[in-house]
C-alpha cells in the first residue's frame, strides 16, 4: 500500500510524504554536518600504540600480557575520556627497525611494505576496485613470503567483511619477483598482490588498485589520530623505553624519546612518562591575522581538571601546518609552514589566543574553506641543544640532476626575545655555517588584551558646579576630569612565560637583514636555514664602495685645483693658471667614471654567473642609482673648458 502510495504519479499524498522525506534526509544531513564541525573539543584521540619487546627478555607471554595491561591502566588513568587507546605488540615486519633503528623510520618507508592488488592490462577495464577484481577474478598470486604473512593476518581478523571471499582468492606463486614479473609480461598472470616498490617496477604491463586492509599502514593512518612506535628493552643492569609519535592526521613523525629504569615494578609507570613526553596534543586554528591566532583545543572539552596531558596551556608553543583537500575531500597536499610558531597566551582552556611570530610576513593570513585546514601541534623540547647552519642552494642543476648547496661562514647572527626590543649579538657561523646556539632562560613576553573602554566615574551629588573661563571671543565651558570627553581607549597588556626557549635569531651580512629566524632551542638538534645567496650584492657593493671611494677623492682633488686655479688667476700668474690646467686634464672626468660605472653594471648582473635573486637585484640597482646622483651633483661641472675660458687657452 505504501509503496503504490508513493509511486502512484497522480497521487498527493505520495508525492508531499516523499518531499517530506527528502527534507527530512537533507536535515539529517545538514545536522550531521554540523555536528561533525562542532565536536573537535569532545573527540577524544583516536591512538594506536606498537609495543617491540626486545626478545632476549627473559619475559614470558603471561609477564607480557601483564606487561601491555599495566600500560594500558597507566594511560587510562592518565588521559581518562580524551584518550581512546589500542595497545598491541608491533608486527613481526616492524619490530627489528623499531628496536635498532627507530630514529629513522619515515611514513614513506612504512607505506611502501603496504599491499597494492595489481591487474593485467589486458583485463576488463571495469575492473576498478577491490570489490570488483574478487568478484571477476579467478585468482590473486602472491609470492611466498608476504603470501604466508597474509594468511595470517586474514585468519586473524575472520569476520571482517571487507576481507570476505579473499582467502579463496589467494594463489601462492612459487618463484622469485623476476618470474612474476615474466608472467605478467606473458599475460600467464592475471592479478597478484605486491607492495608498492614491486608494483611501481610492473608498471608497463598491470594497471594498479587500492587495497584498504586493516592491517596496513594506510589504513591504520586513516584510522587514528595518533600512531605510536614504542620498543623495551635491556639496558645494562635495567630497562630502556623508547617511544616515537606520528601524528597521523598532518603525517608528521616526532622526536625520538628514552625513558630507563632499574626496577621491573616501575616499567609501566615509566612507559607512561615516555608516552607523555611523545604525545602532542593538537589545535585547531580558527582565525588569525598578521599577529595574533584563535586556537581550539582537541578533546578539551572532556577534561575536567586544570593540569591534563591533553589540554594546551597559557605559556605552550604550538607549530601551524596545513593541509589541503581535493573537491571530494581526498587529502591533495600537506604543508608545515617553516619558522612559524605560535605562543600561546590566554584562554579558557578549550578556546586559547596566541602571538604569532614568524620568519614570512603573513604565513597564516589568507583565504579560507572548508577544504584548508590549519592545524597545529605542541612543541615539545627532547634535544640538550640546538646549533643553526646557514646555506645557500644554486636552484640551477646541471647534468647530475642536483641543486648545488654552499655553506656561508662569516655572518652574523643576532638574537632577540619575543615582543622586546633586545637585539644581541652572538657570534658569526663558523667555516662550515654552523652557528652554536647558547642554552637560554624560559623567555617571558608580551601580548595585548582585548582592549577595554574605560568608563567615567559619576559625579557625586555634592560637587561644585564646573567653573567657565572667559576669552576674548566669549565664554566656554571647561571639560571635567570626569566627564565623557576625556573617555581613553587604552590597551592592556600582560605577561606569560613560554614554557619552552623560543627565540628570534636575526641573520645579518653588513647591514643587510638576510633572514628572521624563530627556532625553538632543543626542538632539534640541529636546524638549516636557506638563505638568499647574497654574493652578487657583496661583489656588486665591493665594487661599487670602491668607485664612490674614487669619486669623493676626484671630488676633493678638482676642489683643490679649484683654489689653486682661483688664486693663479685672481693674482694674475696665467703661466702658473696653465700648467695647473694641463694637471687638472689628468683627473677623471665624468665620462671616464660613467663609462667605468657601466661595466661593473655589467660585471655583476651578468647572467653566466647565474641568476640573480629579485632582492639582490633591488639591492644593487639602488647602489647603481645612488652612485649616479654622487656623479650627477659632484662631477658634471666641465672644470677644464671653465677655467681655459677664464686664462684665454
Amino acid at each position: 500500500m505504501m509503496a503504490q502510495c508513493l509511486t502512484h504519479p497522480e497521487n498527493q499524498i505520495g508525492r508531499t510524504y516523499l518531499k517530506s522525506l527528502l527534507l527530512l534526509a537533507l536535515v539529517s544531513m545538514t545536522t550531521m554536518q554540523l555536528r561533525a564541525d562542532s565536536i573537535w573539543e569532545y573527540e577524544p584521540y583516536r591512538v594506536k600504540v606498537w609495543l617491540s619487546i626486545e626478545p632476549s627478555l627473559s619475559i614470558t607471554p603471561g609477564m607480557t600480557e601483564e606487561l601491555l595491561h599495566s600500560f594500558h591502566q597507566q594511560i587510562d588513568g592518565a588521559y581518562g575520556a580524551t584518550c581512546d587507546l589500542e595497545l598491541s605488540q608491533s608486527p613481526i615486519n616492524l619490530a627489528s627497525q623499531i628496536f635498532s633503528d627507530l630514529e629513522s623510520i619515515t611514513l614513506s618507508e612504512l607505506q611502501a611494505n603496504d599491499l597494492v592488488l595489481v591487474i593485467s592490462k589486458k583485463q576488463p577495464t571495469s575492473i576498478r576496485s577491490a570489490q570488483a577484481a574478487l568478484e571477476k577474478l579467478e585468482h590473486i598470486s602472491m609470492l611466498a613470503g608476504p603470501y604466508q604473512v597474509t594468511r595470517n593476518e586474514i585468519a586473524a581478523i575472520p569476520n571482517d567483511p571487507s576481507m570476505a571471499g579473499l582467502p579463496e582468492k589467494l594463489q601462492l606463486f612459487e618463484g622469485t619477483f623476476a618470474e612474476l614479473a615474466n608472467a605478467f609480461r606473458e599475460e600467464k598472470v592475471e592479478a597478484a598482490l605486491v607492495n608498492r616498490v614491486q608494483a611501481e617496477k610492473l608498471k608497463e604491463w598491470v594497471r594498479q588498485i587500492s587495497v584498504r586492509f586493516p592491517w596496513q599502514i594506510e589504513t591504520i593512518v586513516r584510522n587514528h589520530d595518533k600512531l605510536m612506535f614504542a620498543s623495551f628493552q635491556r639496558n645494562g643492569e635495567g630497562y630502556s623505553f623508547k617511544i616515537r609519535e606520528l601524528d597521523c592526521s598532518m603525517k608528521w613523525m616526532g622526536p625520538v624519546w628514552k625513558r630507563d629504569c632499574l626496577d621491573w615494578n616501575i616499567v609501566p609507570r615509566v612507559m607512561l612518562f615516555g608516552f607523555r613526553d611523545a604525545f602532542t596534543p593538537l589545535c585547531r586554528i580558527e582565525q588569525a591575522d598578521a599577529k595574533t591566532a584563535l586556537l581550539r583545543v582537541r578533546a578539551a572539552g572532556l577534561v575536567n581538571q586544570e593540569e591534563h596531558p591533553a589540554l594546551i596551556r597559557p605559556g605552550d608553543v604550538v607549530m601551524p601546518m596545513v593541509k589541503r583537500s581535493d573537491r571530494v575531500g581526498a587529502e591533495a597536499t600537506l604543508q608545515s609552514i617553516p619558522w612559524t610558531y605560535i605562543a600561546v597566551t590566554h584562554g579558557d582552556g578549550i578556546n586559547m589566543s596566541g602571538s604569532i611570530f614568524s620568519g614570512i610576513r603573513g604565513a597564516l593570513q589568507g583565504r579560507q574553506n572548508k577544504r584548508i585546514q590549519r592545524i597545529a601541534l605542541v612543541v615539545k623540547t627532547p634535544a640538550e641543544g640546538t646549533e643553526l647552519q646557514l646555506i645557500t642552494v644554486d636552484r640551477t642543476v646541471g647534468s647530475s640532476g642536483v641543486s648545488k648547496q654552499s655553506t656561508v661562514p662569516g655572518i652574523a647572527v643576532y638574537q632577540r626575545t619575543p615582543s622586546q626590543d633586545n637585539l644581541d649579538m652572538l657570534v658569526r657561523s663558523d667555516w662550515r655555517g654552523i652557528v652554536p646556539l647558547p642554552n637560554s632562560p624560559l623567555p617571558e613576553i608580551e601580548y595585548e588584551l582585548p582592549s577595554v573602554q574605560v568608563k567615567p566615574e559619576p559625579a557625586a551629588a555634592d560637587s561644585e558646579p564646573v567653573a567657565k573661563a572667559e576669552t576674548d571671543s566669549g565664554a566656554s565651558e571647561m571639560t571635567a576630569p570626569n566627564s565623557t570627553a576625556a573617555i581613553k581607549k587604552e590597551v592592556p597588556k600582560a605577561k606569560v612565560q613560554l614554557r619552552v626557549p623560543l627565540y628570534l635569531y636575526y641573520v645579518k651580512n653588513g647591514d643587510i637583514v638576510l633572514a628572521r629566524l624563530p627556532i625553538v632551542q632543543g626542538m632539534a638538534s640541529r636546524e638549516v636555514a636557506e638563505l638568499p645567496d647574497d654574493s652578487r650584492r657583496l661583489e656588486a657593493e665591493a665594487l661599487l664602495r670602491g668607485l664612490q671611494n674614487e669619486i669623493i677623492d676626484t671630488v676633493a682633488r678638482r676642489k683643490i685645483y679649484q683654489i689653486k686655479l682661483d688664486k693663479r688667476i685672481k693674482e694674475d700668474r696665467i703661466d702658473e693658471a696653465r700648467k695647473l690646467i694641463e694637471e687638472l686634464r689628468r683627473i677623471p672626468t665624468y665620462d671616464s667614471i660613467n663609462e667605468r660605472l657601466g661595466e661593473i653594471q655589467q660585471q655583476v648582473l651578468k647572467n653566466d654567473k647565474g641568476p640573480i635573486t629579485a632582492g639582490s637585484k633591488n639591492r644593487i640597482d639602488v647602489m647603481l642609482d645612488t652612485t649616479r646622483q654622487m656623479m650627477q651633483k659632484y662631477l658634471q661641472i666641465d672644470l677644464v673648458r671653465e677655467y681655459n675660458a677664464k686664462v684665454g687657452f
